[in-house]
Order: C-alpha cells, then sequence, then structure tokens
C-alpha cells in the first residue's frame, strides 16, 4: 500500500476509491466509516488492547524502540488522559493494555504494509499517536499539516516521535504568495503590529472580572461529573487569591498557559507537555531584576478545568518560585505584550503575537506556526545556557520580509479564489486549512516523495 489515511473526507474518499490496493483509511471509531456504505474503501480499525500479533514475525529488532514508546512519557500520558479519568487503574495492567496494543500494531502495519501514512493534523490521541510512532520505528514516514504564521497557509511536517520537519516544495514549483494573500499580509501585519485589541485573536476577546460560567450552566455541562465542577471553583478561588493585576515591563517575561488537555502541549510539547517544567526553566533563568508573569489560559475557567492539570497546588507551586507572578485575566494580551520584553510559550500562536509586536519570543518545541521563520528574536529552547544569554540580549527589529521569507517553499496555500472577502484573517479557518492539506496531499500524490 502507499498511503494509509489516518483520516476520511470526500478527498481522500475519492483517492481511496481510485486504486483500493494502493490507498488505505483507518479509523478510530466503527461508526466513522460504515462497511455497507463504502465497500470500495480499504478500511481498518487500530488495533484493541486485547494481545493479537502472530509469533512467526520475528520483533528481534524492534525490541528496542518497542520498549522506548512503551515508556514514553508521552504514551504514557495520552494513555491516561483518553483512558483514566474516574477509574484507577494499576501500573502493571496498563503497561500490559499498551504493550498489546503495540504488539497488534506490529500485526497491523505488516499485513497493510503503508509506505505512508497521512493525518489530518499531528496525531494527538492515544491510539494514531501510538501507533503512528510503531510505523515510524517501522520505517513507515507519517506527514501532518501545520498552520503556519499565516493563517491561511499550512507546512507539512514529515515526522513525530521526534519533532518533524518541514517538507520543502521543489523550487519550480513554488506557488508564489498571490496579489490577494500580500494585500492581506499588509493588513495582517499592520493589525498584529498594533496596539489594538485588533492585535489578538477573537478567542482572546474576554475582560471581565467574572472568570466563569455560572452555576447552573456548570450544572446544566458537566453534572455527570461533579469532581469537574467542584475542582473549577476551587481552582479559581486559588487563583484569585494570588493573582496581581498590572502590566509587565520591559524587563520582564509573560508566559502564557495553554488550555489543557489540547494538541499543542500534548503530544506537542514533547517534553514540556506539562508546563510546570518551562516555567522552572525560565525562573531559574532570568536576569536580575526581572520577572516572570504567568497567565492563564482564558478558556481553562471556561471550560473543562480538569483536575489532572489544573488544580489549586498547581497555581500555589507556581506561585510559590521566588521571581514569579500570577497574573490576572484582566487584561487583554495586546496591552500585556505591549510593554513587557519577552513572550514565552510552548507552541501557541502567542508566540506570533508576539514576534509581530516586535518582542523576544521564547518557544520550548521546535514546532508551531513559526517554523519557518529563523530570526534572533525567536529562541527555540535547547538549554539554560543559551536561554540565559538570549534573555541577557538586545531584540532586533522585525520586518515584514522577515516574516515572508521562504514562505512559498514551505507552505500551501488554502485561498481558493481571488476574493478579498476575508473578513476575520486572525483566526484559524477550516476552509483553509482543508484546500491547504488537499493542495499538499496532491503534491505527495505527484512527486511520490513518501
Amino acid at each position: 500500500m502507499k498511503i494509509l489515511f489516518g483520516f476520511h473526507d470526500t478527498h481522500v474518499d475519492k483517492i481511496c476509491k481510485s486504486n483500493p490496493k494502493e490507498f488505505g483509511i483507518i479509523r478510530r471509531k466503527k461508526n466513522i466509516l460504515k462497511e455497507n456504505k463504502n465497500k470500495e474503501l480499504q478500511i481498518y480499525d487500530y488495533p484493541s488492547f486485547k494481545l493479537e500479533r502472530n509469533y512467526s514475525n520475528s520483533l528481534e529488532n524492534l525490541e528496542q524502540g518497542i520498549n522506548k514508546i512503551l515508556w514514553s512519557p508521552l504514551t504514557q500520558m495520552l494513555y491516561e488522559r483518553d483512558y483514566l479519568n474516574i477509574k484507577l487503574e494499576t501500573l502493571s495492567l496498563r503497561s500490559i493494555k499498551i504493550l498489546n496494543f503495540i504488539h497488534s500494531s506490529v500485526f497491523l502495519l505488516k499485513k497493510i504494509r503503508p509506505s505512508c501514512i497521512i493525518h489530518h493534523n499531528m496525531p494527538h490521541n492515544f491510539k494514531s499517536w501510538t501507533f503512528c510512532c510503531v510505523a515510524e520505528l517501522m520505517g513507515v514516514k507519517i506527514f501532518y499539516p501545520e498552520l503556519s504564521h499565516l493563517p491561511w497557509r499550512y507546512y507539512l511536517v514529515r515526522g513525530l516521535s521526534k519533532p518533524g520537519e518541514l517538507v520543502e516544495i521543489n523550487q519550480k514549483e513554488v506557488n508564489s504568495l498571490s496579489e490577494t494573500e500580500l494585500r492581506n499580509f499588509e493588513k495582517i501585519f499592520k493589525d498584529r503590529n498594533s496596539d489594538s485589541i485588533l492585535s489578538q485573536p477573537k478567542y482572546s476577546f474576554f475582560n471581565s472580572k467574572k472568570y466563569s460560567n455560572s452555576i447552573k450552566y456548570e450544572i446544566i455541562n458537566f453534572w455527570k461529573r461533579p469532581d469537574l465542577i467542584v475542582n473549577k471553583i476551587l481552582c479559581i478561588n486559588q487563583y484569585k487569591n494570588i493573582e496581581i493585576d498590572i502590566i509587565p515591563g520591559s524587563k520582564d517575561v509573560i508566559f502564557f498557559l495553554h488550555y489543557q488537555p489540547e494538541l499543542s502541549t500534548l503530544p506537542r510539547g514533547y517534553n514540556f507537555s506539562q508546563q510546570y517544567r518551562a516555567i522552572d526553566i525560565l525562573s531559574r533563568s532570568l536576569p536580575k531584576g526581572s520577572y516572570l508573569y504567568v497567565r492563564e489560559h482564558l478558556a481553562t475557567f471556561k471550560g473543562l478545568c480538569s483536575w489532572k492539570e489544573r488544580n489549586v497546588n498547581f497555581y500555589r507551586h507556581i506561585n510559590s518560585l521566588p521571581n514569579v507572578k500570577i497574573l490576572s485575566l484582566k487584561k487583554y494580551s495586546y496591552e500585556i505584550m505591549k510593554n513587557c520584553g519577552v513572550v514565552a510559550t510552548i507552541s501557541g500562536t502567542v508566540a506570533i503575537e508576539g514576534f509581530y509586536k516586535q518582542k523576544k519570543v521564547i518557544i520550548f518545541t521546535p514546532l508551531g506556526p513559526l517554523m519557518n521563520i529563523k530570526h534572533n528574536n525567536i529562541h527555540i529552547y535547547e538549554n539554560i545556557e543559551k536561554l540565559k544569554f538570549f534573555l541577557a540580549g538586545k531584540k532586533e527589529v522585525v520586518n515584514s520580509s522577515d516574516i515572508l521569507l521562504n514562505i512559498e517553499k514551505f507552505s500551501m496555500s488554502g485561498f481558493d479564489t481571488d476574493s478579498n472577502n476575508f473578513d476575520n484573517l486572525n483566526t484559524v479557518n477550516h476552509a483553509w486549512r482543508d484546500l491547504a492539506r488537499k493542495k499538499w496531499i496532491n503534491f505527495l500524490l505527484k512527486k511520490f516523495e513518501y
């Protein structure tokens, strides 16, 4: 098989039906695709946790890699997130089930023998992540699109078990920026570089003393999980008790927490899937007289506030660090960024906002929207010594040419018409994502670079 798709849409449907022997689809749930309606498709299910392997297939060359996948923190955290809510399970039983899934994945992959697997985005649930890690161990290439710093353009990333690399478009076939894209870029550059609410995404338009929804709303939406309601109330009260309502200064660093659970941290954060580690490193790297301000994600108290990711002790530990302060949610992010010196994140879009605002930016994972940009104002964490050197240095001017450099070589456009009807450019549009992904799939089919 040439390609195994980890998702299904109309474009993938046509490709798979055009040559069922060469293309197939793997589904996480059986109700996603029904065989009686898709008899022309090769449809596979992810393995279960029951043992399903053929002892005649030697695993000798895979044992070391299987052990790494089994005990990888990402594998363990994804399993716990997906399968252990209130349910309790011993570590020994968990390891048995995960190992059975890995062995069954090997068995299925040897049966299918795909050259590559394409996902609609970075695999971020236990089954798809573990299956793709096993596939990569067996020499199968993994591809998935990632949002670039221009919200209508998407990269294609190759690689999963280690942070991946961008796929480069052949120089002769570079899809140059259209006039519409250039006009919209000038608009988005101006907006993001401004000191107004236009510079931040729509989801962050929040400015209220009331951090959460009403009790009635919480009970209606989370009545099956009273533990989450109680935890949210405790977290909000703790946060309000220790927060401060000020604007950081030019020597200070602002760290915007990610909402969790979410792809941007697990698994894209890799070693920084748990954000406290990044906060601790920043705290130990600050120059004398600087402070680190940590601000909660706006969706945490409005949505799911899982005690696995947030609890009163989480905020207490952050606040106990000597040069770290918890920042109020009452100010807009653009007001905070206007005066701070450095913006830090695991892999979030606040890096884009900070970079456009001429701020120094710290990123703790090499994946994410700024993958294509190499600039002295951007620091991708390697070690504390290099981080300290970056924090002590001066920032440089960011020009529009720095932002657009090589964007055509590493991204596909989601614009399908030369129209000016793009009301909100500072957002994520699924139509743009779907078209860019379609173009990348066609690119791989044509080039056979998998």
